[in-house]
């Protein structure tokens, strides 16, 4: 067993020697979670929340008709008052320098005839056209950005829809004689200003998790960064695995057999070290990550034990694949594959909305930690992730058997 250890630590000494792979196997995951940070928006504010929430906001309405009322009631309603921070309303040229000095995220700037152009002729049935709506965004908030985007463009598909209503319903009216071109626009007004004033287009529902009774906030950056660790969870023991064969291309396992040392015994050793350097990464990414981004992990045994269980599942992934290939070429061609696809269809990158993607997903071992850590970061507590690490240890047993036989093979 000393032999066993001794192989692996060392390994994962010579790991931790090569600067190449410290790029990879830390820098590159603690710089792209920072980047995608900025981009998200997780950034934004001091709060350690998100980023989407409290959206600064300015409306200037131009607009003398109703609509233009209605949006900005919109904007200032109670049901978007977690979501939003409208600012009052100044002249466009201080609204644009606040959105250049990304002290807004946006300014919308709704256009003097933006009633008069939702209200359709009366002889046509049109609408007239007129000046557009603008929203001036600012680049360093572009997911606050796209809310603000997103409620707008939902109000006016809304309007839109009422003014299909209008049209058809009293277009009939008109060319009936029933109703006065007086009365069709006092009528047309009064629907489309009763249609933006429906139900609320966005809701917020806000939850928040609770450890100990304290309540845990949100933060992107707890699905980016365990992500990220993830994804590069796999270069590792791939990397590992290229190791293994190039030893034995090398000749050097055969000479490490030709000792008092086992074939059993130094494989065993060459799988700690794969491990221990999964676990190492892993365990210094999160704690980096926690001192770095002020990520909040929750219950630490539980994140230590899904730390401990991807690291076991990638490094079964990492010998298939080093049993599977025939040069370290291979290992490092199929190894990049596989953790690009396994980032795809794990929800690494972004969520998944197809069933059949996210069940293929089930068969990486970045999906079964991630959902573990995000658990944990809502408040949860190492017995709700039991069915995540089972499930990664159930995935490691089985393809280590299946790299067993792999290498057997190999040796015949």
């Amino acid at each position: 067993m000393k032999k066993i250890i001794a192989i692996g630590i060392k390994d994962l000494r010579l790991i931790f020697q090569d600067r190449a792979a410290l790029l990879l196997m830390l820098l590159a995951p603690y710089l792209i979670t920072l980047g995608m940070g900025f981009v998200s928006g997780a950034f934004e504010d001091d709060s350690g929340s998100s980023g989407i929430a409290d959206i600064p906001v300015m409306i200037i309405n131009q607009d003398g008709g109703d609509l233009g009322g209605n949006l900005v009631e919109l904007f200032e309603s109670d049901d978007l008052a977690q979501l939003l921070e409208p600012v009052e309303a100044t002249t466009l040229e201080a609204g644009k320098a606040l959105v250049d000095e990304d002290e807004l995220a946006a300014l919308v700037i709704i256009p003097a005839d933006f009633s008069a152009t939702m209200i359709p002729d009366q002889q046509t049935g049109l609408t007239a056209e007129g000046e557009a709506l603008e929203i001036y965004r600012s680049p360093g908030r572009p997911i606050s950005a796209s809310v603000i985007e997103t409620i707008v463009n939902q109000f006016i598909s809304q309007v839109d829809a009422g003014t299909t209503l209008v049209t058809v319903s009293l277009m009939t009216l008109s060319e009936s004689g029933e109703t006065d071109p007086a009365v069709f626009e006092a009528a047309a007004t009064e629907l489309l200003v009763a249609q933006g004033n429906s139900d609320p287009l966005i809701t917020i529902d806000a939850r928040s998790g609770s450890v100990g009774g304290d309540e845990v906030e949100f933060n992107l950056l707890s699905i980016l960064a365990p992500g990220m660790a993830l994804f590069f969870l796999m270069y590792t023991v791939t990397l590992g695995g290229r190791s293994i064969l190039q030893e034995r291309i090398d000749g050097t396992l055969a000479r490490m057999q030709a000792t008092a040392t086992g074939g059993g015994q130094i494989l065993s050793g060459k799988v700690l070290g794969i491990f221990l350097t999964g676990v190492a990464q892993v365990g210094i990414l999160v704690i980096g990550s926690s001192l770095m981004y002020g990520i909040e992990w929750g219950d630490w045994i539980g994140v230590i034990a899904l730390i401990i269980s991807a690291a076991l599942a990638a490094t079964g992934w990492g010998l298939v694949v080093a049993g599977a290939a025939r040069t370290t070429e291979q290992i490092a061609g199929i190894g990049t594959a596989l953790m690009l696809m396994f980032g795809a269809i794990s929800g690494t990158f972004t969520q998944i909305e197809n069933r059949w993607v996210n069940a293929l997903g089930a068969i990486t071992p970045n999906q079964w930690a991630l959902q573990g850590f995000n658990k944990l970061g809502l408040g949860q507590t190492l017995a709700d992730v039991l069915p995540n690490i089972g499930a990664l240890w159930l995935m490691a047993a089985i393809l280590f058997a299946i790299a067993v036989v792999l290498f057997r093979r190999q040796e015949g």
